[in-house]
This record gives C-alpha cells, structure tokens and sequence, in this order.
C-alpha cells in the first residue's frame, strides 16, 4: 500500500490518474469545486493542500485497491526512483516485531489489530473488522487537538469553548 506523506497537486493529480477518475469524480469524493481540482493540479508541487483534504485523500488512498496504489507508485516515479515523496507500507520495525510500526508522518508508534470477529455492542454481537492500525498509546489531549485542526471535526462538548483544558 503507498503512502503520501504530504499532498501536493503532483500527488493530487496522480492519484486521481491512477484511480483512473475526471476531475469531477475526485472534486465530488472530496466534496470540493472541480475548478479547486484544476487549480491545484495546475500549480504543481507548488500548491499546499487543506489539512483537511489531505485527511480526505488519504482515507480515500487506504480504501483503493492495490493496483490503484501500484499506478500511483509509478506515476510518481521515474528512472527507478521515487521523484516525490510516496513510501510503501510502514516497514516493521525490527527491535518492535512484525506487529508495530511507526506511523510515517506523525512518527507515533502503531500496533496492527488483525482482521477477525469481535463482540460489539451492549448485546456483543458478533461483527467482522477489517484489520487496522491502532496508536499504541493513549492519544492526549493536545494530540486531539492536532486532529481536530486538521479535520475539521467538532471539539468535544466538554472542552471549554471548544479547546482543549491545560489539564488533559
């Protein structure tokens, strides 16, 4: 699986090659204008996208299929090297085993939590999960904050004025 460490509009436009989408399909998955699309093709490595558009890609790149992330590679690779900033799976980490790694942008360390049947709910119904990435330790409460100024999504209810209290 690849991964963009930072979102350009050379990565934008690459991935939307090789997800094989127009610019519309894209600029509606992202729930943008297609003429942002455009604009951030158009300007290159030279354009910087939202944090929160880079959250959206990426969530976008880890449900592609494997051959969407083979055309992405090498699109974005030439003469054998990678020309921008794309890296495959997070290595394991051989002192940590084949089960943590360490995320590839924020550096934190992560436990993968294997596919399988888990109880859910107050009734523990039994539901499959896909296998996933977990941090390995508790997130604190400044690192929500860094989520939430990324994504955009709602400060919890009990953060005074929507940040987050000195003491968490």
């Amino acid at each position: 699986m690849a991964i963009v460490p930072e979102w350009s509009g050379v990565e934008l436009r690459a991935f939307r090659v090789a997800a094989r989408w127009s610019q519309a399909d894209l600029a509606a998955r992202l729930e943008v204008s297609e003429r942002g699309i455009a604009k951030a093709e158009a300007a290159g490595s030279g354009h910087s996208l939202r944090p929160i558009t880079q959250a959206m890609l990426d969530d976008l790149l880890r449900q592609a299929p494997s051959d969407v992330h083979a055309r992405l590679v090498n699109l974005l690779t030439r003469d054998g090297e990678t020309t921008y900033p794309v890296v495959a799976d997070p290595e394991p980490d051989p002192v940590l085993g084949d089960h943590f790694v360490k995320h590839p942008r924020d550096g934190k360390l992560m436990v993968e939590v294997t596919a399988g049947i888990y109880l859910a709910g107050p009734e523990d119904e039994p539901r499959w999960e896909d296998t996933f990435w977990l941090d390995a330790h508790p997130v604190t409460g400044s690192d929500y904050a860094r989520f939430i100024a990324a994504t955009g999504h709602r400060a919890p209810e009990h953060w005074p004025e929507g940040r987050c209290p000195i003491d968490l």
